[in-house]
């Protein structure tokens, strides 16, 4: 017995499967997933015509407003999307009926989007036709200069103001920190400048714990910056940093240890509403001089 014929009077070849055009009807090659008229070998009976229907030319039409204008491959579904969209999910009715609402909705969207920025423009062409006709070319050019100049200056002001704000809050924040507070410099350093009573503590980062104990480094030769500490007393900035008398850092890598003590001793002032310029300045310091001192440790 021969190999079947295909409609136009050709071999059927297995590896092609049925294609073409027939006369009854428009015909799409054999599973084209990007073409929703696709048809599996085992779906196609020798002699039927496969006719598009309407989800087919609504999946189409969703393609196109998703700009995918492809002409799909061999390997795609029968009931795949333009473009694959679906990934691994299998390809039914449902899930193209679902890729043409989402795309309707989509296009409603850019449609009503469109809409709303003509509509301003169309009132702003309005306003200065307006101007035009009553003030003449120069007078309303002048107009809307004007105005642009008073949103300018109206901005500025505002930003000075809060400039001048910011600086007056860092000037009070400033004159509220104890002498010699924020002070950087090597722990033994600071302890040498420092007097007795003066209520500041040189507050290591990253711990001493964590540089004696992975590096070697001597107590007096860690980086460290001043912080409150009353003594005697109790409190103070420095006893509520996360390293005070705890093993907090001693486990993390140098760079995470530099970075989450500089982080936490920026929380512990901006809770007593001291974090300013001079706060930022100084825990800058405090990285600086950590790379500068012990680059093998610090530097990337």
């Amino acid at each position: 017995m021969g190999a079947p014929l295909s409609e136009d009077g050709q071999a059927f070849d297995p590896s092609k499967g049925y294609g073409g055009q027939g006369q009854a009807g428009e015909r799409v090659s054999v599973g084209d997933g990007s073409d929703p008229g696709g048809v599996p070998p085992d779906e196609k009976k020798q002699g039927q015509e496969i006719e598009r229907t309407w989800l087919d030319s609504a999946v189409e039409l969703a393609g196109y407003l998703n700009l995918e204008f492809g002409e799909g491959t061999p390997e795609g579904d029968r009931y795949g999307v333009p473009g694959g969209w679906l990934g691994w999910i299998p390809g039914s009715k449902v899930t193209q009926g679902i890729y043409v609402a989402v795309s309707a909705v989509m296009a409603v969207i850019t449609v009503v989007e469109l809409a709303v920025g003509i509509g301003e423009a169309k009132l702003a062409a309005k306003a200065g036709i307006a101007a035009i006709r009553t003030l003449g070319v120069k007078g309303a050019v002048k107009f809307f200069w004007d105005d642009a100049l008073k949103k300018a200056a109206s901005l500025g002001g505002m930003l000075l103001r809060r400039n001048k704000d910011e600086a007056a809050e860092g000037a009070e924040a400033a004159a509220r920190l104890l002498p010699d507070e924020l002070a950087v410099d090597t722990a033994g350093a600071l302890r040498r400048a420092g007097t007795k009573g003066d209520d500041i503590t040189p507050h290591h980062i990253p711990s001493a714990k964590h540089m004696s104990e992975n590096h070697g480094v001597r107590w007096n030769d860690g980086i460290a910056i001043n912080m409150e500490q009353p003594t005697p007393g109790s409190g103070g900035r420095h006893r509520r940093t996360f390293t005070y008398g705890t093993q907090a850092d001693r486990d993390l890598g140098s760079r995470d240890a530099l970075a989450r003590g500089i982080w936490d001793a920026r929380q512990r002032y901006i809770e007593d509403g001291l974090y300013g310029p001079e706060v930022r300045r100084a825990l800058q310091e405090v990285i600086r001089q950590n790379k500068a001192k012990y680059p093998n440790i610090f530097q990337k």
